[in-house]
């Protein structure tokens, strides 16, 4: 029982430290993307011409 006991806490330990570690990440790509410029109409701009080359007319 001992041992069911502290693999679970260890386990639990582990979990914790692993979501921390997710959330830390979450943040930095979070203000990642906030330093990066919005989004502005060149970029829409690039998207079609994207589609009209890969997409071809009917």
């Amino acid at each position: 029982m001992t041992t069911i006991l502290l693999l679970l806490a260890g386990v639990m330990g582990l979990a914790r430290r692993n979501g921390q570690a997710v959330s830390g990440q979450a943040q930095r790509y979070t203000a990642e993307v906030r330093a990066e410029d919005p989004f502005t109409p060149r970029d829409l701009i690039r998207l079609c011409q994207f589609i009209e080359i890969w997409i071809p007319p009917k």
